[in-house]
C-alpha cells in the first residue's frame, strides 16, 4: 500500500492504534501478545511490518493469533518516516479530524 493510500484509508476511522513492529524484534513479540486487548476496546488496529525487505509476518500474526488484524508490509519505510519511527516496537495513537 502507497503513503497517499494508507493516509487515506486512515482518514476513513475515528481512532486508530499503530503498531510498528518487526518480526526479528523480541520486544515487539512481547508488544504482540497485548495487541488483542485494544481490539477488545474497541479500538481500530493497523500493525505495520517495518525495518525489514524480504521479512513475510504471516507467521507472526498467525503465532500470536493476529491473522484477523490489518497488516501492512512497509518494505519502502514511507510510513514509519511518515510517522517518525525510528525503532520498534512502536504504538502510536491517530486520530482523525473531520472538516
Amino acid at each position: 500500500m502507497e503513503l497517499p493510500d494508507f493516509e487515506k484509508s486512515l482518514k476513513k476511522l475515528e481512532k486508530v492504534k499503530l503498531v510498528f513492529f518487526s518480526t526479528w524484534c523480541l520486544d515487539c513479540k512481547e508488544k504482540l501478545e497485548k495487541i488483542k486487548e485494544f481490539k477488545s476496546n474497541k479500538d481500530n488496529v493497523i500493525l505495520i511490518n517495518t525495518f525489514t525487505t524480504k521479512s513475510n509476518p504471516d507467521d507472526v500474526l498467525k503465532a500470536f493469533d493476529l491473522s484477523d488484524f490489518t497488516c501492512v508490509i512497509d518494505s519502502s519505510h514511507k510510513i514509519r518516516k511518515r510517522f517518525s519511527v525510528d525503532k520498534v516496537p512502536k504504538i502510536l495513537d491517530y486520530s482523525s479530524t473531520i472538516d
